[in-house]
């Protein structure tokens, strides 16, 4: 499955694939995957619709120590996925 941003529907920047050798997907200890998000309030929907699909929290929408805008998950998979929104 490929993922667009919604104003360039046709350029897919993410997918979500299996994986070519063959073997089954595991997710991987200590690595994360980050989304751009264009406003705070995309990354506050992305965890609340995470959650709400079952979802772990790890870590709420907030300002980090790079002084940018994040909140962390954990998928049903154990993958960590995050959504950031770079304050400047």
């Amino acid at each position: 499955m490929g993922y667009a941003h919604s104003s360039d529907p046709d350029k897919v920047q993410f997918y979500v694939t299996h994986p070519v050798n063959g073997e089954p997907a595991t997710f991987g200890n200590g690595s994360q995957t980050t989304l751009l998000a264009d406003t705070k309030e995309a990354v506050d929907k992305f965890y609340e619709v995470a959650i709400s699909k079952g979802a772990t929290d790890e870590g709420g929408p907030g300002v980090r120590k790079d002084g940018n805008y994040y909140a962390y998950v954990r998928d049903l998979d154990g993958n960590k996925i995050a959504a950031k929104s770079i304050l400047t």
